[in-house]
């Protein structure tokens, strides 16, 4: 019930910002990210469709059962509804940068290259000590950042690490952060904070 609430809030607020715009197609931030956040909690939306489209092209059947199990656990892994432990939540990471813009990106996308590696991190850009807010990209690289101050070039937000028995996981880290610095040894750090 709260999943469908807030889908229509998310789908209603798209379409006053696309009015306010006197257009047809989101031209704003905010629309694109409202239609982005309603499309990921359906069933029938954006990520579902990658999804079985890298099910389809696996040859290996292991790994079509590996994908076809995170198709079919999407709502109990990236919406946690209020009284299973969690609160209720986003079904991808949604950034406010330092100037109070945000951002959204569906797990559809981040996982969408995923291919069992040990490791896997939402990689963003970062130039003079803060967010270039470029599109991000993602790799299995471990390091979470590559310097300090402005010697930081990238910022790793990890989704997946190896668990005790070396098997890559995924770590519950869907939701809201916030761009922050981090002291490290008394060097400055960007870094994203989870705030919900």
């Amino acid at each position: 019930m709260a999943e469908q609430s807030q889908t229509e809030r998310d789908t209603l607020a798209a379409k006053a910002r696309l009015n306010t715009n006197n257009s047809t197609t989101p031209t704003s931030a905010e629309a694109r990210v409202d239609t982005q956040r309603a499309q990921s909690r359906t069933k029938g939306g954006t990520g579902f469709d990658k999804l079985q489209r890298r099910i389809a092209a696996q040859e290996n059947p292991q790994q079509q059962e590996t994908l076809f199990t995170e198709l079919q656990t999407p709502m109990t892994q990236h919406y946690f509804p209020v009284g299973t432990g969690g609160a209720a939540g986003l079904s991808g990471v949604e950034i406010i940068w330092a100037d109070q813009t945000e951002s959204f990106f569906p797990v559809s996308d981040i996982l969408e290259d995923y291919d069992d590696e040990d490791y896997w991190s939402v990689v963003l850009a970062v130039s003079n000590g803060t967010f270039t807010q470029a599109t991000p990209t993602y790799d299995s690289t471990s390091t979470l950042w590559n310097g300090v101050g402005d010697a930081q070039t990238v910022y790793r937000l990890r989704v997946k690490t190896l668990n005790e028995d070396s098997d890559p996981t995924s770590i519950s880290m869907y939701g809201q952060y916030r761009e922050s610095i981090l002291c490290v040894n008394g060097d400055p750090v960007t870094v994203l904070v989870k705030i919900s």
